[in-house]
């Protein structure tokens, strides 16, 4: 296994995925592509950083499946699918009757996990 380059703490980490992923939303619906997709970007960097050092550090998402910002709970959960897939499952069920964007994202999120369509690196 290589060494990772970044030398953030797990924390760090976690505090940088709950900053993009509570802009996420915001820029969407303020029509500003760029910085949703940096958003994005930022989110799945965080994750991608989580799974290589680990199950232990990917284990700090699932402390976000209970984030006030319910965009939070719903890139948490997205996220843990890979590692905890019944916990994941059981948070996107319940974001997805939230009558927001979250909750139409959470369904279609849902139902392509149950397709078998949501990979992981």
């Amino acid at each position: 296994m290589t060494r990772s380059t970044d030398d953030r703490t797990v924390d760090e980490i976690i505090s940088d995925y709950i900053r993009a992923a509570s802009a996420h939303e915001p820029a969407i619906l303020a029509g500003n592509a760029e910085a949703a997709v940096s958003a994005y970007d930022t989110v799945a960097a965080c994750a991608d950083e989580l799974r290589f050092r680990g199950l232990d550090a990917q284990k700090a998402l699932l402390l976000l499946l209970e984030h006030k910002n319910l965009r939070v709970q719903l890139c948490a959960a997205t996220d843990a699918l890979e590692f905890a897939p019944a916990l994941a499952e059981t948070k996107l069920l319940s974001l997805s009757h939230s009558a927001s964007l979250v909750g139409l994202d959470a369904s279609a999120i849902l139902r392509e996990w149950q397709k078998g369509n949501v990979k992981f690196h």
